[in-house]
Formats: structure tokens, sequence, C-alpha cells
């Protein structure tokens, strides 16, 4: 009788089991959508969008950061190296700072994401307005606040990050730029604690600009403990100077200054600007990534940070 017991045990357990299993809710299958906070309120956006054109630099650098390729851009876009292949045939979707909505229409996206100064800040973006209303016809449309020389680039990053569901990986971009900034802040303590430096950019026979710590470069350069000299007390993210007022950075031990398109400094041969201290010391740095919107290009700039403090006395 115990072969038969065990028996009937076994098959009634597995009537039970199977019964269970058989009573389960099914998984709920994932989101079709999400909703994100935009500067024109909540937008309900796909879930997961495969065909994104980005129309502001700083989203359009947060997506390529993240290794996603926009099937369209916006005319500028930093040369970053990491970004030259990946953008090479990308469409461009732009026309003298403009959205052409067709050129956005033709690539049939569905989600078109940038960046825009928010309704309430009173300022109007070069170019003019964007037609919000007419590329929101042609996909759901995200635009995230866009404030004056981007200072708050790494909000937008963020933000773009999580309309694509990627967080954790922007966070990692993110931990690994501060864990950089703060080895050049350690590495070259002594060099800061002695020195000032400002960040300018300018042209040949025009007005220059000096930007401030809450630029989107001078965020950086302050995360890597840099002090500023001109620019210490400015709370705009840039101030334009005339040809005549370089002596305003008289006092400022060294400059980074934005190369142009050739790759040259700009400013140099200038009268005022090759009489200051730091221009005949030879503590100027030009570089290429002026105005970083993304991780990537943040880390070049410090790394041509880095250099310039390995250089001084």
């Amino acid at each position: 009788m115990l072969r038969p017991l065990l028996t009937g045990l076994t098959v009634a357990t597995f009537a039970l089991v199977t019964a269970a299993c058989g009573t389960a809710a099914p998984a709920a299958p994932p989101a079709a959508t999400r909703t994100v906070d935009t500067i024109r309120g909540p937008v309900e956006i796909p879930a997961t969008a495969t065909r994104i054109v980005a129309i502001g630099f700083p989203e359009a650098m947060a997506l390529l950061d993240l290794g996603i390729v926009p099937v369209g851009l916006p005319t500028y876009v930093p040369k970053v190296p990491a970004y030259d292949a990946l953008i090479a045939n990308v469409p461009r979707v732009d026309d003298n700072n403009q959205v052409d909505v067709e050129k956005v229409a033709a690539l049939k996206p569905d989600l078109v994401i940038g960046g825009d100064f928010s309704p309430s800040s009173g300022i109007q973006r070069a170019g003019g307005a964007l037609p919000y209303e007419a590329l929101s016809a042609v996909a759901p449309t995200v635009l995230f606040e866009w404030k004056t020389a981007g200072g708050n680039w790494q909000d937008e990053a963020a933000r773009t990050a999580a309309a694509v569901g990627r967080e954790a990986d922007m966070a990692a971009l993110a931990a690994g730029m501060h864990q950089k900034a703060a080895r050049i802040a350690s590495t070259h303590a002594d060099v800061l604690g002695r020195t000032t430096w400002d960040l300018v950019s300018g042209q040949p026979g025009a007005p220059w600009y000096l930007y401030g710590p809450e630029s989107s470069h001078g965020v950086v350069l302050k995360e890597a403990g840099v002090r500023f000299g001109a620019a210490a007390g400015q709370q705009a993210n840039f101030v334009q100077q005339s040809e005549e007022n370089f002596g305003v950075l008289s006092g400022t031990n060294g400059l980074i200054v934005a190369v142009d398109a050739a790759g040259d400094n700009p400013l140099a041969g200038q009268a005022g600007y090759e009489n200051l201290a730091a221009v005949r010391a030879g503590h100027v740095t030009a570089t290429r990534w002026f105005f970083p919107a993304g991780y990537q290009a943040a880390e070049l700039l410090l790394a041509d940070l880095d250099t310039a403090l390995r250089a001084y006395p």
C-alpha cells in the first residue's frame, strides 16, 4: 500500500502546484509610453523611442554620450572625436539656427527632443522661437530648459537620459567626470590655491566675452578647484567686453581661450590681449572644448586644464 499512497500524494501535489500556477496573474506588459515634465508641461512619449530627432546640441550630446545616435541633429554639434564617425551621415534639421519642420517630418521621428529658454524667462533664443506646435504635430516634442551659456547642461543631460530610460548610464558618466575633477583639484591643489584663471572667447576686431563660474565650462572648472579672476564676482554667465577692456584681465594668472574653426587662438595679435601678464608669461591654454554640454566634452576640457596646471611653475 505504500507505493500507491506515495504515488497518490505525488499526483495530488502536482495537481495543487499546477492549479496554483494556473491561477497566478500574468505579468503586466511594459508601459508603451512615459510622461516627461518639460518647459511646456507634461508630454507623453514612447517608452522606447527608436527614431529620435535632437534639435538642441546639449540633448544631442547627451544622447551621443549614451551611444544613442539620433536620426536628425542640429547643425551645431561640438566635434567630440567619439562622435565624429557616429554622426558623419546624420541629416541636419535646421537652417540659420531655425528648426526646419519639413526636414524633421521627413525623418519620421517618434520623438523630438531639445532645449529652449523657459517661457517665464522672457529670453528669446537666437533664430527666433521654436516651432513647438508644428513639431508636436509631427511627433511628441519635449523641450528642457536651456539657460544662458548652458550652465545647466548637466540637468539637461539627466532629463534627456530619463526621457530615454537611461538614467543609470548617465549617472555613471557624471560620476566619471566628477572623479576626474576631484583628482585635478587634489593633484594641483598648490597651483590652484595661488592662481586665478579666466575663460574668454572672441574674434579679431570684435568684442570679446568673459565667462563666469556658472557657465557651461565655468561649472566644470569650478568643480576642479579653479578660482576665477576677473569673472569671480560675475553674476551673468557671460559678459561682452570691448577691445579696449582687456585690462580687466590684468590680475588673472592664466587664461583658457576658445579656438576658432581653424584651431587657432583668435585673440592672438591684439595689442590689449598681448600685453596681459598671463599672455606674456605663456599661461594661455587654447581649447576646442570651450563649450562642453556633455560629459565626454567636459572630460576633454578637464584634460586641457590638467595640462595647463602641470605647465604652471
